[in-house]
């Protein structure tokens, strides 16, 4: 810790920093807060975890119902589409 006058930081009450005595609690977050950038980075900083999917944890109910009806039928019509598509290139292909 810091030594002022022989003594041990920790081991005063108050220290005298510049011309004002500050309690040693407020002390030690000062020399916390002039160390944390280092300590953040000690194990780098990380970007947060994007997830692949919103958790529907605590979400409406009846939304819910919809939703997977709703993904149901995006599939079903996926389908149909891809059908369309294939009988539309056969036509050509034969013209």
């Amino acid at each position: 810790m810091v030594t002022v006058c022989g003594l041990v930081g920790y081991a005063l009450g108050r220290i005298l920093v510049g011309s004002n005595v500050v309690p040693y609690l407020m002390w030690s977050i000062v020399l916390d807060v002039s160390r944390s950038n280092r300590k953040d980075h000690r194990n780098g900083i990380k970007k947060p975890k994007k997830h692949r999917f919103m958790s529907m944890k605590g979400v409406d109910q009846k939304f819910l119902r919809n939703l997977r009806f709703a993904k149901k039928h995006n599939k079903r019509n996926h389908h149909h589409q891809q059908q369309k598509q294939q009988q539309q290139e056969q036509q050509q292909s034969e013209a």
